[in-house]
């Protein structure tokens, strides 16, 4: 109400006066030589270049054609006039600028209450998409390596009662027996991968993710456009390496692609971009608490966005971006 009732106004009337007066002088100036003919000379006239000259030299006696010293005078000041005039306005917009910056935009503390809201949100997202991710994780345990090794455990029994009575009988449940302790350990491997795999710890991001196309069932076509010594942040490393790991694992299941392409770059120093494209039959939705929301909420933890396009007839394309300043 301030701004529109009072500072508003009165800037504008202002701003307005000035503007246009200085537009007029400078093209009443640089004109000066040609309208005065038309009008009337008289011996009441003050010229002004005769007042400029007494006041900055007093007692002086030069003779200067009247005509021709306001024509000079004049067309000297309508130049100035029309040089300066981008200036003044420009001057005159910035003052409505900081009037409305000043009165409309929000304070600090209104600032301060957006960036806390934002972290805790920030903060929020992150807690659930650790929650998910460990609950998942559990679950894989409890579905995989742990009913290996309770099926581990009851052959070991069996064996050792077979094995005096029947030992080729004992001998081939060892053998299943160690089958299936191979089999443990290759899922604990693969489960460890999508969390924090050695490779990723050892060797960096982008040594991660070639591993991940090569162990893709679907072709992967890997375009990095970041030096392979580059080093980010560990967070930011493994939400990338897992958001990659879960986008090629949502296309050999369910889009029937041919060839998958992961793109990564840094366009900036401020951000990381993973883009990963399927050829796949597209119509993917994102819904609230399955796999693309979880990783939203992973990106949002660190400040980043997921982005999510998928028309029906393909192609899938997931656009994951990470500011570099969370790390």
């Amino acid at each position: 109400m301030l701004h529109a009732g009072l500072v508003q106004p009165v800037l504008a009337i202002v701003s307005w006066s000035v503007a246009l007066t200085w537009a007029v002088l400078g093209l009443s100036g640089t004109t000066y030589w040609f309208w005065i003919r038309f009008i009337p000379m008289t011996g009441e006239n003050i010229l002004l270049h005769r007042v400029i000259l007494d006041a900055s030299f007093p007692g002086n006696t030069w003779v200067i054609d009247p005509v021709v010293g306001e024509n000079v005078l004049y067309f000297v000041v309508g130049v100035v006039a029309l040089v300066t005039l981008p200036l003044v306005t420009r001057s005159l917009t910035l003052a409505h600028w900081a009037a409305a910056a000043a009165l409309l935009s929000p304070g600090r503390t209104a600032l301060l209450r957006e960036e806390v809201a934002a972290l805790a949100a920030s903060r929020g997202a992150a807690v659930q998409a650790e929650d998910r991710s460990l609950r998942r994780l559990e679950r894989d345990i409890h579905d995989g390596p742990q009913q290996r090794l309770v099926r581990l455990q009851m052959d070991l029994a069996a064996a050792e009662r077979r094995l005096e009575r029947d030992p080729q009988a004992a001998g081939e449940m060892l053998a299943e027996a160690r089958t299936q302790a191979h089999d443990a350990l290759e899922e604990l491997r693969a489960l460890s991968r999508g969390f924090a795999p050695p490779i990723l710890q050892d060797r960096g991001l982008i040594a991660g993710l070639t591993s991940l196309a090569e162990r893709s069932p679907v072709p992967v076509m890997l375009d990095v456009t970041i030096d392979e010594g580059r080093e980010f942040a560990p967070e930011i490393e493994r939400s990338t390496y897992f958001v990659a790991a879960e986008l090629l694992t949502n296309a050999a299941k369910h889009s029937d692609a041919q060839t998958v392409t992961v793109h990564l770059e840094a366009p900036s120093d401020t951000e990381l971009v993973l883009r990963v494209q399927d050829t796949g039959k597209g119509g993917a939705v994102f819904r609230d608490g399955h796999g693309l929301a979880g990783l939203a909420e992973r990106l949002h933890g660190l400040g980043g966005t997921l982005e999510f396009d998928s028309p029906v007839g393909g192609p899938t394309t997931v656009t994951a971006r990470i500011p570099l300043t969370a790390g």
